[in-house]
């Protein structure tokens, strides 16, 4: 037995198709539709995007890892009341590649979402 949610809206949609098909049995006609469509799911996560995916989380986490030291390499700097710019520099270009990968990833995403 597998279980699983969906909206009730999803649920609705499920159901009007059910009684479209003119079969008796839901359950039948779940495994019908999920065993014997033609129109199979996409996959989302293709062997081509996988890697770039990774590439891109990886420079996230080595970004956030630089922008965790440089903050605190700020607060030390300025409980001894010796702040410095080169430290505000480096974070804040820390945060432009941040933004840079971020944003990044996100046009991946979005491309793998509008692929069929």
């Amino acid at each position: 037995m597998i279980t699983f949610k969906i909206s009730k809206d999803q649920y609705k949609t499920l159901q009007s198709a059910f009684t479209d098909s003119g079969m008796r049995n839901f359950s039948e006609y779940i495994r019908e539709v999920l065993l014997h469509s033609k129109n199979k799911p996409r996959r989302i996560f293709t062997p081509e995007v996988l890697p770039v995916i990774r590439i891109i989380g990886t420079q996230i986490g080595q970004i956030g890892d630089n922008i965790y030291q440089l903050t605190r390499l700020a607060h030390g700097s300025n409980q001894k009341g010796k702040l410095n710019s080169e430290v505000f520099e480096l974070f804040n270009q820390q945060m432009l590649d941040y933004l840079k990968a971020k944003k990044e990833l996100i046009k991946v995403f979005r491309t793998v979402m509008r692929s069929k």
